[in-house]
């Protein structure tokens, strides 16, 4: 090494000695934080399996509404979510049974959704399932699955659920409801926004902390469903955003492994799924309107909903006056608006509550040839 070369290297390591901490910090031992390490990826999956149970319950709702519109994709849903230790394991897993108090091998009941087959079968939030129809229930391969698929059927054949609720077993009888049969995902990634394609709706993690209410979510999922249900094709998030998703779920693939959780690549691949063809505005303003339809269809309150636009435009000013893929936010909240009274209308009315479709062309008959054949 030549000696400039070595002063240089000699006045580096001076300045960087010169900048180093010179406090006394106290000493922190390994298993001290080990401990709140496995606290914190327990903390991750439960906010999961909350924003979970609250996606499944809204998206359920609006799948039994809109059924009638779905055509041929149709399944049979039961209305709740279960979770058991063969669905989180590893340290990560015993530390979440604490959240859960009571968390076994056997699926525990932990959400049920309002007015489903479920409810009015009877089913309650900590009742343990241990059997259906007589036999075990089998494990999801994580928790990240929505576990209620393992209930859901192609049929709406009654399924019987055995039942333990404290020191009393009993015997319940759901018998699922028609819905349609679009997947629903949560992506794990801080940008606002949800998307839709043909085969399912997805919404992402930034979204769910933005959106204040149920019935926020519900305005945002049936908007999405919409766009399943007209065949916009194509739709989904802007291009950029495909890379953020594929980053941030590849992260947390990573922690939940490190967690003892094997996540099996889930939010790599649905980050993937974002890569999707720009909406027009016709698109966007169609699945508003038959959103709200399908929102007021499945009994949620919709005299609010469009307010979500004014905190959009406050969360994005740009929104307020530069339409781009998607229409302005004052425009929005007012199409909302005269969908509400055209809802109301029909409710009044006691006419049922199907979106209005434009009249189709009518074609001229064309004039007979003229000439031999």
């Amino acid at each position: 090494m030549k000696f400039g070369s070595c002063l240089t290297a000699a006045m580096m390591a001076a300045a960087l000695g010169a900048c180093a901490p010179t406090t006394q910090r106290p000493e922190v031992d390994a298993k001290s934080l080990r401990t709140e390490t496995n606290q914190q990826y327990a903390l991750l999956l439960q906010n999961h399996l909350e924003q979970r149970s609250l996606f499944d319950g809204v998206v359920h709702r609006l799948s039994v509404a809109a059924s009638d519109f779905c055509d041929a994709r149709i399944n049979w849903r039961t209305g709740f979510l279960t979770l058991s230790t063969d669905d989180v394991n590893g340290a990560a897993g015993k530390l979440l049974a604490t959240a859960y108090p009571g968390l076994s091998s056997t699926p525990m009941v932990i959400s049920v959704t309002r007015g489903s087959a479920a409810e009015r079968a009877g089913l309650k939030t900590g009742d343990l399932v241990t059997a259906m129809g007589g036999f075990p229930i089998p494990a999801t391969k994580s928790f990240l699955e929505s576990t209620s698929a393992r209930f859901n059927r192609a049929t709406n054949a009654p399924i019987t659920l055995a039942i333990r609720r404290g020191d009393q077993t009993s015997d319940l009888v759901i018998t699922p409801e028609r819905a349609c049969d679009y997947p629903s995902n949560i992506i794990v990634d801080s940008s606002m926004n949800a998307f839709a394609t043909e085969k399912d709706i997805n919404v992402q993690t930034g979204m769910l902390d933005f959106l204040k209410s149920e019935e926020e979510l519900a305005l945002i999922m049936g908007h999405e469903l919409a766009h399943s249900l007209r065949k916009h094709g194509g739709m989904g998030a802007k291009g950029g955003n495909m890379v953020a998703g594929q980053v941030a779920g590849g992260v947390l693939d990573v922690i939940a492994a490190l967690g003892g959780v094997n996540t099996g690549g889930y939010f790599s691949k649905s980050g993937g799924a974002m890569a999707r063809n720009i909406n027009s505005q016709d698109y966007e303003n169609e699945a508003d309107y038959v959103g709200l339809y399908i929102m007021a269809r499945a009994g949620y309150t919709i005299d609010d909903a469009p307010k979500v636009w004014r905190r959009m435009a406050v969360s994005d000013p740009s929104s307020i006056s530069h339409a781009t893929t998607h229409p302005t936010a004052p425009e929005r909240f007012v199409n909302l608006n005269a969908t509400i009274q055209e809802i109301r209308n029909k409710q009044a009315a006691g006419l049922p509550l199907i979106p209005n479709e434009q009249p189709k062309a009518v074609e001229t008959p064309k004039a007979p040839a003229v000439g031999n054949p």
